[in-house]
């Protein structure tokens, strides 16, 4: 055996010192041979990462916008008001006050909002959000632009538009009306949005920019952009091609780094643009620091190594020396030998759980191939298929146990669902799990030698093993099958078949098995599902507060449209679809008015059946009514009370009748005094004159009889003491006598 030697071990780690010292010093080098790279790498990303940031706030300003045009545009009060003309009524002129205070409602916060107002022809007048006036008196009070003469800017309000411009910094969007009749125009809506405000709260907070942002139109002219550096560029007939990222020359001869994106709703292109001349000045910089940072470590490598070997050293030599003393022939190699064996066979074992792991990954990489139905599958050496023929089945998880899984344990779950249905199917097939699109999906593989015999074996196997899971584990599934398909090739068909009735789930809630082969028939189902009557029905309850009735209307509207036996998807998200329409129109009926947190609600439909079943839509419409007929009644009852006050206010005037409250509150008189009477329980005129009655036995203690008649709003005695007697059984004269 070779013996051990003290100085061999001293030389050896120096020279391992030496090179752990090394390593990173050539590294380092190397870094700084690279550092432009690295750098534009960087800068690349960073400006990736700025201008998405910019293109989300600006694409959410620019979304706000459309949605507060479109909101505009299809407002039953404006709708109606593109029919007026002058001279105008009352109740016009209350219709027209009503919607600048939603205009104003609409505009509220928007500090990027530089001017709105909306142009109706047939009253030649201008509709903004704080006032309604002539076209002429707009044009000298309230315009903010100085570009137009009066005639050129009602030219372009007369002129029919669909389009943008830019003007002095703002971004101009003019929108006809789109209610017209042949070529006659209505009106417009114009809307004019601040770029200098939009760039500022588009760009990151705190952020150091080294470019500019520029937003361009579709054929590459500069729209607007920001000012922060001397960035002169033109992007005319400038192909960007396919990549986020690109070294551009422009026609003065200057270098620039682009990042450029699309808008998501929009035609617009975002760039963000910085000069190779700031990057290379930034390369030096760095190439310096990397230096002086490289000459730092050499010296604290030499430090710590000398430290390193010099308190290693002692102990060893000693550990050597003593082992020498105690083994005559000298320490030998032998223990190191049988350590490195052991240290190989960990190893080994450590290699063999890797290729597992490997193949696993192979695996499930080869069942996502076979889903996406690629045309460049390699298959694996060992079979991954042992039979002919083939079930695809999205796996959806109702309910998990908390005790027994944990749900962010993933490979657990789908460890058991796995093993358990191998178990029930036996050797009649095996199921292989894979996540592919977000979805759990699983591929039924089995030999069918009696065709539907061994289809229905296969589905028991699938059911009892749905069961186990169920009461045993606390794992409620929901299995959504493909038909059977025979050969591996069409895999990719049976995951296809399976998404298309995934919908199904929403409609048969959690049952165990949905079987394609058992409700294909219903997928191209195209019955339409009228709610006419039914909103009818639901304004005549609505209107009288009585939301009972509404909502049984709701429970037989549901009874009669969801039957989970014959109805498809299609038809649900058409019903959702008219559904959410005719809630619109309730509110629009009521004037109620739709805060945010409603209108979101009401968007069912974007997210196309996200309820969990068609239950949960049920009960949402019914608090939706409950909440219509609530905030109905709440507005009532404050009207009814504002016009209780305004009598109060005004019992002295002779003239007070039912038709000049009407007039005052712009609503018809007789429906005025049929909400009275219901919320007060005596008519408007009964109200005036027990008023004027309680008011006249005060003052008759002070003054003479015509005089109290005159004071509270009696044009003669003789109307006076009939009133006062329906009210007291006695005359004013008599009620005066009494009380001296």
């Amino acid at each position: 055996m070779k013996r051990v030697r003290i100085k061999s071990i001293y030389v050896r780690m120096i020279l391992s010192m030496s090179i752990l010292i090394m390593l990173p010093i050539i590294f380092s080098a190397v870094m700084g041979y690279h550092a432009n790279d690295r750098i534009v790498e960087k800068v690349n990303k960073t400006n990736h990462i700025l201008l998405s940031h910019f293109k989300k706030s600006t694409d959410d300003i620019l979304d706000e916008m459309t949605r507060l045009r479109m909101k505009t545009i299809n407002n039953n009060r404006l709708i109606q008001m593109i029919g007026f003309s002058y001279p105008l009524s009352s109740e016009e002129r209350w219709s027209i006050n009503n919607f600048v205070e939603e205009l104003n409602q609409y505009t509220f916060g928007y500090d990027y909002l530089y001017e709105y107002y909306i142009y109706i022809e047939s009253m030649e007048s201008i509709v903004g959000a704080r006032n309604f006036r002539s076209t002429e008196d707009f044009y000298i009070f309230d315009l903010k632009s100085d570009n137009y003469t009066y005639l050129s800017w009602l030219d372009l309000l007369k002129r029919r538009h669909n389009r943008y411009f830019v003007e002095d910094h703002k971004l101009i969007y003019i929108t006809t009306l789109p209610i017209y009749s042949g070529r006659d125009l209505k009106g417009n809506v114009y809307q004019s949005i601040d770029t200098e405000r939009v760039l500022a709260m588009s760009i990151v907070n705190d952020t150091e920019l080294s470019g500019d942002f520029f937003v361009l139109s579709q054929n590459n002219a500069i729209l607007y952009r920001s000012k922060y550096f001397d960035t002169t560029l033109d992007f005319k007939g400038f192909n960007f091609g396919d990549t986020n990222n690109m070294l551009y020359t422009n026609s003065d001869g200057k270098a620039y780094y682009i990042a450029f994106d699309e808008s998501d709703v929009s035609r617009f292109k975002y760039v963000y643009a910085i000069s190779k001349d700031e990057l290379d000045l930034e390369s030096k910089r760095f190439s310096l620091i990397l230096l002086l940072g490289m000459l730092i470590y050499l010296l604290l490598g030499i430090v710590v190594g000398y430290l390193t070997i010099r308190g290693n050293y002692r102990p060893i030599s000693k550990i050597i020396n003593r082992l020498n003393k105690n083994k005559v022939s000298g320490v030998n190699e032998f223990e190191v030998i049988d350590e490195s064996i052991k240290l190989l066979l960990s190893d080994y074992n450590d290699a063999l759980n890797l290729i597992s792991k490997q193949d696993q990954v192979y695996h499930k990489e080869y069942l996502k191939k076979r889903l996406s139905g690629s045309d460049n599958i390699h298959e694996p050496k060992s079979n991954t298929f042992l039979y002919d023929h083939f079930l695809v089945g999205i796996i959806i998880i109702n309910e998990i146990d908390a005790s027994i899984f944990n749900q962010q344990n993933n490979e657990l779950v789908q460890f058991v669902i796995q093993n358990i249905w191998n178990e029930c199917l036996l050797h009649m097939g095996t199921i292989h799990l894979v996540e592919y699109k977000q979805l759990l999906v699983g591929i039924v593989n089995y030999e069918s030698l009696k065709g539907n015999e061994d289809y229905a074996r296969i589905i028991d196997g699938l059911k009892q093993g749905l069961g186990y899971m169920d009461d045993e584990l606390g794992l409620s599934l929901t299995l959504v099958l493909s038909e059977a398909h025979a050969n591996k090739e069409t895999i990719s068909i049976a995951y296809e078949e399976a998404v298309e009735i995934l919908d199904f789930k929403y409609i048969l809630g959690e049952v165990d098995i949905i079987e394609y082969t058992s409700i294909k028939s219903r997928l191209k189902s195209n019955k339409t599902l009228g709610l006419d009557e039914v909103e009818i029905k639901l304004k005549k309850w609505l209107k009288k507060g009585d939301v009972q009735h509404a909502i049984k209307e709701v429970d037989l509207l549901f009874d009669q449209c969801f039957k989970t036996d014959t109805i498809s998807p299609r038809q649900v998200r058409l019903f959702l679809m008219q559904l959410n329409g005719m809630l619109i129109r309730l509110f629009d009926y009521l004037n109620v008015h739709m805060e945010d947190e409603i209108f979101d609600k009401l968007n069912w439909f974007d997210d196309k059946l996200h309820h969990h079943s068609y239950l949960q839509v049920k009960n949402d419409v019914i608090d939706m009514i409950q909440l219509l007929g609530t905030i109905n009644k709440d507005t009532t009852n404050e009207f009814i009370i504002g016009i209780h006050h305004y009598i109060k206010s005004k019992y002295m005037n002779p003239n007070l009748n039912i038709s000049i409250i009407g007039d005052e509150f712009g609503m018809n008189p007789f429906y005025i005094s049929k909400l009275y009477k219901e919320e007060f329980g005596e008519g408007i005129l009964e109200t005036i004159m027990n008023i004027r009655i309680h008011e006249a036995k005060k003052l008759l203690r002070d003054y003479n009889v015509e005089t109290v008649a005159r004071k509270v709003g009696y044009s003669n005695v003789r109307s006076f003491t009939r009133g006062f007697k329906k009210v007291t059984n006695t005359t004013p004269g008599k009620f005066k006598k009494d009380n001296q």
